[in-house]
Formats: structure tokens, C-alpha cells, sequence
């Protein structure tokens, strides 16, 4: 299943109204954010899902904990429990594929180093058979 398969079976499911009125609530929405994701539920729900996920996605990890509490608070047992374990199993792809890119960096950094101490010992080379 590709990530945006993952996206609109959980923009499908989830009850953006429901959850964003308890995070509400709990104090982890603000008003705006409430507002606009009400807006969006009675005209577009899958919108108000989307808009909701990200507001959930560009905070802490504690606002995401908060998240999934809202869901078992609201009756959202098999969005919260898809979540997880969708979340679970895309997090450690994420993870893997981080790990790669962070070898593929240090290896990249190491050989840029390399160059430049190559660069800087090829200029004192340079300067000295110049003085001389």
C-alpha cells in the first residue's frame, strides 16, 4: 500500500469534528483551528480530516499522544488502532530509509573533508614552491 493509499483511508475514516473538539477541549487546539476544521467538516470532510492531520503533523510528539487519546476518547477505536499500527510500520520505513541517507551523507562529508584537505595541502604546496 502506497503512503497516499495510507492518506485517503485515513482521511476517510477519521471524524475530524469529534477529535478536533476534544483536542479543543484538552486545550491543545485553538480556537481558529477548531473553527476552521468545523467549517470544513459540514461541507468537506475529508478537507477538515486533512487540515486536521496536518495541524497534528507539524507539532511535538506530545500533541500527536494527545491526538491518539482524543480518538479512543471519541469512539475512533479502529482509526486509532489503523494509526498505529500504519504509523508503526511506516515509521520504521522512515527510519530505514533516514539511516541510508545518513550513511550516504557522512560518506559524502568525508570525502568533501578529504577534498578539502587535499585542496588546502595542494595551496600550502603551491605558496611554498613559490617563495622558493
Amino acid at each position: 500500500m502506497h503512503i497516499r493509499d495510507v492518506k485517503k483511508n485515513l482521511y476517510a475514516k477519521l471524524d475530524a469534528r469529534k477529535t478536533a473538539n476534544h483536542l479543543y477541549q484538552r486545550g491543545a487546539l485553538n480556537k481558529k483551528e477548531l473553527e476552521e476544521i468545523q467549517r470544513l467538516s459540514s461541507d468537506r470532510p475529508t478537507t477538515a480530516a486533512e487540515e486536521l492531520l496536518d495541524i497534528v503533523l507539524s507539532q511535538t510528539v506530545d500533541f500527536y499522544d494527545c491526538f491518539l487519546d482524543s480518538l479512543k476518547k471519541t469512539d475512533q477505536l479502529d482509526v486509532h488502532q489503523w494509526i498505529v499500527l500504519k504509523g508503526l510500520s511506516f515509521s520504521l520505513s522512515l527510519f530505514t530509509k533516514k539511516c541510508r541517507q545518513l550513511k550516504t551523507l557522512k560518506t559524502v562529508k568525508h570525502e568533501t573533508i578529504q577534498n578539502k584537505q587535499t585542496d588546502t595541502l595542494l595551496r600550502i604546496k603551491s605558496v611554498v614552491l613559490h617563495m622558493l
